[in-house]
């Protein structure tokens, strides 16, 4: 499972374009190691704010889903399983109402070497940028 991804203001920039979402004048800057935890760059639904097109928005949001529902943000969940993220709780009614889109250059899995563990890089054959799925809560 991702938790760790990298994300170019370039591919960043050429995701908005592709999307019809008007980039902001300052644009997040290049980061090779997202990790959990931190402000992350997403496109969700449109809304009546300032620089929403009608249907998408870019929003800066927080990476970690907080049920609605939790009394604590202490453990907030960064990942989530396709075969079971309808039915868990956890995700359920962000799953059917409030999903969005997390731009990436790539993504890194880790193997363990002995004690050690050797980040591995996956990007797309091209070069170009994609998305990965994510769900938001308020």
């Amino acid at each position: 499972m991702c938790s760790r991804y990298l994300l170019s203001e370039e591919h960043l920039r050429a995701i908005l374009l592709r999307l019809g979402i008007p980039a902001p004048d300052r644009l997040p800057a290049t980061r090779y190691n997202i990790p959990p935890g931190g402000p992350i760059s997403t496109v969700r639904p449109g809304s009546n704010r300032p620089g929403a097109t009608a249907s998408r928005d870019f929003a800066a949001l927080q990476w970690g889903l907080i049920p609605s529902w939790a009394r604590s943000p202490a453990s907030a969940l960064v990942n989530a399983r396709a075969e079971s993220i309808a039915e868990k709780p956890s995700f359920r009614e962000a799953f059917r109402r409030r999903r969005c889109l997390v731009p990436a250059s790539g993504f890194y899995e880790w193997k363990a070497i002995g004690p050690a563990r050797q980040p591995w890089l996956f990007r797309r054959p091209d070069g170009a940028p994609f998305c990965l799925a994510g769900l938001w809560e308020a």
